[in-house]
């Protein structure tokens, strides 16, 4: 089943983030430091983030299928 997008691509990330830190904590705990960095991350590219992508099929990665009114990768 197709799920529509969250209203906010970004905000859908901080939240999901601040989510997956409990097991990150729990699981690999080296890594929730630099958390911090991530949420900046992706202020740093919400204008990215927030503009329309289409996404044709689900591949083991998807960097290669992304597609934009200007490029296809």
């Amino acid at each position: 089943m197709v799920e529509p997008a969250p209203a906010d691509r970004v905000q859908a990330l901080h939240e999901q983030l601040a989510v997956d830190e409990r097991y990150l904590a729990e699981h690999l705990p080296a890594v929730v430091p630099g958390l911090p960095r991530v949420h900046a991350l992706i202020d740093e590219l919400a204008a990215e983030l927030r503009h329309p992508a289409v996404l044709l099929h689900f591949d083991v990665n998807p960097a290669n299928i992304i597609v934009s009114a200007d490029s296809a990768q």
